[in-house]
């Protein structure tokens, strides 16, 4: 890359790897790039002609891929797309229920991600307003971890407790389709750090809400 940068959202399309943001310079003419394995050469990406979406796209922190077009988020939840053949820029939506959205992926022509205090949201990408995953409330997670880890039932408000405050650390797709998260445990009455892993299958239900099952 031809800037230093973090936390930037990076995604492969035709075999060609995409950054965006993660740039201290916020007017920096290279907050955008992309990468071609074939003739190893970076090459920078054409800034948005709309003065909004300019502004923000160094501050791209998540990105997805459905049909061709690149989704973004940048930290005001304000949404872009870019179109790799055309070389142009789009601007979306911004999600109408604000809070915080990290770990976007997609699935089918579906965007999934995290929202506050573990919930999973989905949302339309040209629309881009987050509408919870039913099904997953903070005590089921509790009680899978419980039979997952063989505890005692007695501990489900202490698991509660742990995953209100914490929360999940990564949410990501896989072949199958569905949702896998991953969360950090600290194992009752010991000083132990676990790394757990929960697979979500997901439908979508008469009213057009989709639910999860783990």
């Amino acid at each position: 890359m031809r800037v230093a940068r973090t936390s930037a959202a990076v995604k492969v399309v035709e075999g060609k790897i995409y950054v965006f943001g993660g740039c201290q310079e916020v007017d920096s003419p290279n907050r955008a790039e992309v990468f071609d394995p074939k003739t190893q050469t970076w090459d920078t990406l054409p800034l948005p002609e709309d003065p909004e979406i300019r502004k923000n796209t160094s501050m791209i922190d998540n990105s997805v891929v459905i049909e061709g077009k690149v989704y973004a988020v940048d930290e005001e939840d304000q949404s872009f797309f870019y179109l790799p053949r055309e070389g142009i820029w789009r601007r979306g939506n911004r999600d109408s229920k604000r809070g915080n959205r990290m770990d976007w992926c997609a699935i089918g022509k579906l965007l999934y991600c995290f929202g506050t205090r573990g919930k999973i949201m989905w949302c339309e990408p040209d629309e881009l307003d987050g509408k919870e995953v039913k099904g997953l409330d903070v005590v089921q997670w509790c009680v899978f971890a419980l039979k997952a880890n063989n505890c005692a039932m007695d501990e489900t408000l202490a698991w509660k407790l742990h995953m209100t405050e914490n929360g999940l650390s990564r949410l990501s797709s896989n072949s199958r389709g569905n949702i896998v998260v991953f969360w950090k445990v600290h194992i009752p009455r010991t000083e132990r750090l676990e790394l757990w892993s929960a697979e979500i299958s997901l439908e979508r239900r008469e009213g057009g809400d989709i639910w999860g099952t783990i």
